[in-house]
């Protein structure tokens, strides 16, 4: 297996997966977004709401807050070894209290470990109207993707990585145009491929003309990682191989 890097953004990574499998590149996908574990809010106590929202919906916002995970100084619930009584390895309070009028946001959630922060303070909780109050107290814990979605990491994806063959065409204007994603361009009136990387096999130059040959390498993949902002893209690749590495060790004890 090779790894080739294509490009870097600050939540955001493309690589070349090469001499491998979908069977493994899905596994690596799934794994990531579903078994690497973040930091989300679980439970909320409610002192007082005299918002227009229901406790539901403002438990349900709170839950979809990105926090800033530490993966080494928290353990999963289940793994802990206070045995889910909850601890400060395993547990992170914290409390809320505001009055309007103005809007609350995921800054004024005050956490007792102060290294737990919103990666995104200016996301709306609720809006407060005068004389109304937001008074609430909550515990968030680490949890895992395929769980709830508000553990998920962040977004993986990937596609085949193209091969195109142009064959004949006397339609080349026309295949530069109708590209949707400017894979070709021409040149002495001849229709070549110039950003090859783009193609994501649409296939709507072949409908144009039929002696274009478009078809997806199958051992060879554009991937594509994007983190929501608990954990940085490298760790959740790395935590995701751990996971991997743990379930087939486990695999190999069963059998």
């Amino acid at each position: 297996m090779e790894i080739k890097k294509l490009d870097s953004e600050d939540n955001k990574v493309s690589f070349i997966l090469s001499k491998s499998n979908s069977a493994f590149a899905n596994t690596i996908r799934r794994i990531i977004m579903e078994e690497v574990p973040t930091l989300a809010i679980e439970d909320v106590h409610f002192i007082k709401n005299d918002s227009a929202l229901y406790d539901e919906f403002v438990a349900h916002r709170l839950g979809l807050v990105v926090l800033k995970t530490d993966l080494k100084s928290m353990e999963l619930k289940d793994k802990c070894s206070c045995k889910d009584k909850g601890c400060a390895k395993c547990e992170i309070k914290f409390k809320l209290d505001k009055e309007g009028p103005g809007m609350v946001y995921a800054s004024d959630l005050k956490f007792n470990d102060k290294s737990v922060k919103a990666v995104y303070p200016k996301t709306p909780i609720v809006n407060l109207l005068k004389k109304q109050s937001l008074k609430i107290e909550g515990i968030a814990v680490l949890g895992k993707g395929k769980e709830h979605m508000k553990w998920s990491p962040g977004l993986v994806y990937y596609r085949l990585y193209p091969e195109i063959k142009i064959e004949r065409c006397d339609r080349v204007e026309e295949v530069e145009r109708i590209c949707p994603k400017k894979v070709y361009r021409v040149s002495n009136k001849k229709l070549v491929v110039d950003n090859l990387i783009n193609c994501d096999l649409c296939m709507a130059c072949t409908e144009i003309c039929e002696n274009i040959k478009v078809e997806g390498k199958k051992d060879e993949f554009i991937f594509n990682i994007e983190s929501w902002g608990q954990i940085e893209i490298k760790e959740m690749l790395n935590k995701g191989i751990d996971v991997f590495n743990e379930k087939l060790k486990d695999f190999e004890d069963k059998l």
